[in-house]
């Protein structure tokens, strides 16, 4: 689940934010891959799951943040949200 930020908020162009999510697992997580309007961003391999992301200064509207968990068998879990940088902030 992606923790932070949260669904439909305001994000700043051309400021850094770390999208965060947390996965469980029965057995463990082993990779959390993040998304950007489907254009892969990082893997984080360890919690605190999370990615730095800056929002391009030229380019207002709103954004698809997904983060999908994969487990020790290949099982995936996904989670998404959308955040808007708008024109004037």
């Amino acid at each position: 689940m992606i923790t932070y930020p949260a669904n439909g908020s305001v994000v700043r162009r051309g400021s850094t934010i770390r999208i965060s999510a947390t996965a469980t697992d029965d057995t463990r997580v082993t990779a959390t891959r993040f998304y950007v309007n489907s254009h892969y961003l990082c893997t984080s391999n360890s919690t605190p799951y999370g990615c730095y992301w800056t929002p391009r200064t030229n380019a207002s509207g709103q954004y698809r943040l997904l983060a999908v968990a994969w487990d020790a068998q290949g099982n995936t879990g996904s989670s998404s949200i959308t955040v808007f940088a708008p024109a004037s902030q």
